[in-house]
């Protein structure tokens, strides 16, 4: 790993020079901001200790510069002119942490040892990211990291350029849309994709929206209205959870496939469309086959190929880019800076089961996102109850009784006394202290604030 020292001063330079080295890290020196920022144009460094005042201007030009960048890099603020609140201020800009001078060395070396560790994490992220992107070139909206969402992927793309009848398969939340996406956007076809779940809509209404109807049809039926079969004519016609669809209607949808003519509702006169149809379900429609729930004849002529969805825990390698990706779309929405992910909230989302698939782990890292203070990492700390929770027996007695205002004030009382005796220990040094509780040093401060424990 690499370090960049920026101070004006000679001997603080060659002092810190030869720290770092004993580190184990490869030290470039500057003794200017232009140095400074000829250094960073040149190489990525992993660690960067910044003076804020040099002869020819402010360090927080370059710290700016550095985190516009999104470099890897973590700073550490050194000063001996600024206020706490001008170091405050470098970390609300992207600083990790801030030292006064002159420097306590035993101090540094714990700070410095964490900055490493926040290094290794944010590489880490940025590779995960352009991991991410490579996997995703050409690739839509889907995450192909595992074998076999690459044979998904794949059939999927043979099939698109064919007018071969496709059967998505596979449980709810598995992205079986995504796939009717990347089906209809390798087809070639200048239409669009229409997409309808016909367990969302009622059945009386079902057949009104696919074939669209004539005014006076029924009552309500004020004006001409088009149907969602003519609205997909020249692209690709969705029909999602079509092992919803009653029997009635799944007769007519059957000579639809096979004629490419329909009748809207009261009229009398056929209709031609070029409308490609692709079909889904989370159900087993051999088991509806049997209960006389779906018409055999239109299960064989939907099922032209099958592609089927694995659930997300059987490819558990596709998490952290998944991660990823909703990391970056509700930092965006949220307009918050995009935090980092440990590896302890992956590990805790690796070993959950996710019944709900992807968009059950994309509304779980929404969450995460909202809950996670501005440039606090993700920890597993924000994730809901269920991750953590496991099936307790039958017979499991109920909770003990809990102390006047309850759970909540229960562990606000013990995560105080935890703190306060780490910081008894470390002799009010917070970085230290930090260091025992084995939490980031910004995450302390945020718990004494949340906490209100005084400093003495």
């Amino acid at each position: 790993m690499k370090a960049l020292v920026v101070d004006d001063e000679k001997g603080l330079r060659r002092v810190l020079g030869i720290f770092l080295s004993d580190l184990g890290l490869d030290v470039v020196t500057a003794a200017s901001l232009e140095e400074g920022f000829g250094a960073v144009e040149k190489e990525v460094f992993h660690l960067c200790l910044l003076d804020m005042r040099l002869p020819d201007g402010e360090g927080i030009k370059l710290l700016k510069a550095i985190h516009k960048r999104n470099l890897p890099t973590v700073v550490i603020v050194i000063t001996a002119f600024g206020s706490i609140e001008s170091a405050v201020n470098a970390m609300h800009l992207g600083a990790w942490d801030y030292l006064p001078k002159p420097l306590d060395m035993e101090n540094l070396e714990l700070v410095i040892q964490r900055a490493l560790k926040q290094a290794r994490l944010r590489q880490e992220n940025l590779d995960l990211h352009r991991r991410l992107q490579e996997i995703q070139e050409g690739h839509s909206d889907m995450v192909c990291a595992s074998k076999e969402m690459r044979r998904v992927m794949e059939m999927a793309q043979r099939v698109a350029p064919t007018n071969l009848s496709v059967l998505i398969t596979g449980e709810s939340g598995t992205g079986k849309e995504l796939i009717a996406q990347e089906i209809h956007r390798r087809s070639g076809k200048g239409g669009e994709l229409v997409a309808i779940n016909c367990a969302s809509i009622p059945h009386e209404l079902l057949e009104a929206e696919l074939f669209g109807y004539r005014k006076g049809a029924f009552t309500g039926a004020n004006a001409d209205r088009r149907g969602l079969i003519e609205e997909a004519h020249a692209g690709t016609l969705f029909l999602d959870e079509i092992g919803d669809m009653p029997l009635e209607l799944q007769a007519k949808i059957l000579r639809f496939l096979e004629t490419g003519r329909f009748k809207r509702l009261g009229e009398t006169r056929e209709r031609k469309v070029n409308t490609r149809v692709v079909t889904a379900t989370n159900q087993p429609l051999d088991r509806l086959l049997k209960e006389g729930r779906f018409r055999e004849d239109l299960y064989y002529r939907i099922k032209g190929i099958e592609i089927h969805l694995p659930p997300l825990r059987e490819r558990k390698e596709e998490i952290p880019l998944l991660t990823e990706r909703f990391v970056s779309e509700f930092s965006a929405r949220y307009d918050k800076p995009k935090p980092l992910v440990t590896r302890e909230f992956i590990n805790a989302i690796t070993r959950y089961q996710f019944p709900g698939n992807v968009r059950e782990l994309r509304n779980m890292v929404e969450r995460a996102v909202v809950l996670t203070p501005d440039g606090e990492p993700l920890v597993p700390e924000v994730l809901p109850d269920e991750i953590f929770q496991k099936a307790a027996p039958a017979s499991q007695e109920p909770c003990l009784p809990l102390p006047p205002g309850g759970l909540d004030n229960l562990l606000e009382s013990r995560e105080r006394t935890l703190i306060l005796k780490a910081l008894k220990e470390a002799k009010g040094i917070k970085t230290r202290a930090a260091e025992l509780l084995g939490i980031s040093f910004r995450s302390l401060r945020y718990r004494i604030q949340k906490l209100g424990i005084r400093e003495e």
